[in-house]
């Protein structure tokens, strides 16, 4: 394909990630929170923490990114909105030209938040919908009254005229109303993600796990013809082409154009990475990003780079994660059992889809939400 029929916004992310630019950061603002989903990564997000960033820390912290050209900020947590300076940050946040986007489990924002999210041109405000049912929502989250609150924020917002957006993790309590979720979204005129990865918590405890989809779950879940076939519309031949493109492609965005900065001041290449580059409180933000080892060997990395990944006929199909590769096998390059599981699964569905096809059998038909 020429250069000049390569999508605009292609073009520039390659331009960033070669010129190695910050571009992306979240902003893990707190890690407190008013709710206490069963699986969330974050523990003691139920406790204040002292070396959490001041009001003056997380605004030296933005002035930072913004120098380093940072352009797409996404604020998180914990629950972003549970500090009572949120708002103020955001503003400084706006104040330094970033393209703002928030992630919020949305229970703690009323009219007059939403109205001044559109006053500061918020870009985006995610919202986490756990189930299509408030019981099923508030069983996950734990908190009665939370499925309510969540839609009526985004209601609330699009009112108000702020962009909003339904995200979605799924697991085995959750997978059954997952198309009732996308029917909610499509209804609203609002997109949706759904995210079939439940990470372990951050203290190395992996309990959660248990809790992922089904192989069975997830099948069913990539196979859904009205979620856009991806990489599974590939035929054996574009499969091995589509490897050789992206052998020489980075791992992950991670410590490429994206980064994460926690709640106290730590940057990481990524917010389930489990080794801080360096802190804020000691260091400035650019030497961290320009110098760091860690960073510097994610971003040398490419996919061919894992040796067990190297060969792999299903390279195209892996959504492996250095970061999960980290905690599980303590080296952000080694191969895991769950994606390389997951890769093989995904085959499975790719595979069959192409024997339908070669057997003229009609395509599957799209599924109705329920």
């Amino acid at each position: 394909m020429s250069e000049s029929r390569i999508p605009l916004l292609f073009r520039a992310n390659r331009e960033v990630a070669s010129r190695s630019i910050p571009h992306d950061v979240i902003f893990e603002i707190t890690r407190r929170c008013n709710l206490d989903c069963s699986m969330c990564y974050v523990v003691g997000h139920r406790e204040s923490h002292a070396d959490e960033l001041t009001t003056e820390d997380a605004k030296d912290a933005l002035n930072q990114l913004a120098d380093a050209g940072a352009l797409r900020l996404t604020f998180s947590g914990g629950e972003p909105f549970i500090r009572s300076d949120f708002l103020e940050l955001v503003l400084h946040a706006r104040e330094k030209t970033f393209n703002i986007e928030i992630y919020t489990n949305g229970t703690l924002i009323g009219p007059a938040t939403a109205r001044r999210l559109r006053e500061l041109a918020v870009w985006q405000v995610s919202i986490s919908i756990l189930g299509a049912e408030p019981a099923t929502h508030d069983g996950i989250t734990q908190s009665k009254g939370s499925f309510a609150r969540a839609t009526h924020a985004i209601h609330l917002l699009k009112e108000a005229g702020v962009k909003t957006r339904i995200k979605t993790l799924l697991m085995q309590a959750n997978f059954h109303e997952y198309p009732q979720i996308v029917a909610m979204a499509r209804d609203l005129g609002i997109p949706f993600s759904l995210d079939p990865t439940v990470s372990s918590r951050n203290d190395g405890s992996i309990d959660t796990l248990e809790m992922a989809l089904t192989d069975d779950q997830f099948k069913e879940l990539v196979a859904d013809p009205t979620l856009g076939p991806g990489s599974l519309s590939f035929d054996n031949v574009q499969l091995q082409e589509n490897r050789e493109d992206r052998l020489n492609g980075y791992m992950c965005r991670a410590g490429v154009s994206f980064c994460d900065i926690s709640w106290n001041g730590d940057v990481l290449p990524c917010m389930q990475y489990p080794w801080s580059a360096g802190n804020l409180r000691t260091q400035r933000f650019a030497d961290i990003w320009a110098n760091s080892p860690v960073m510097l060997e994610l971003r040398a990395a490419r996919r061919k780079s894992a040796p067990e990944c190297r060969e792999c006929e299903l390279l195209p199909l892996c959504f492996r994660c250095p970061a999960t590769a980290a905690l599980e096998k303590g080296d952000p390059l080694a191969a895991y059992e769950t994606a390389c599981h997951r890769a093989r699964l995904m085959d499975e569905v790719r595979r069959a889809r192409i024997s339908r096809e070669t057997q003229g059998a009609a395509p599957l038909p799209q599924r109705e939400a329920s």
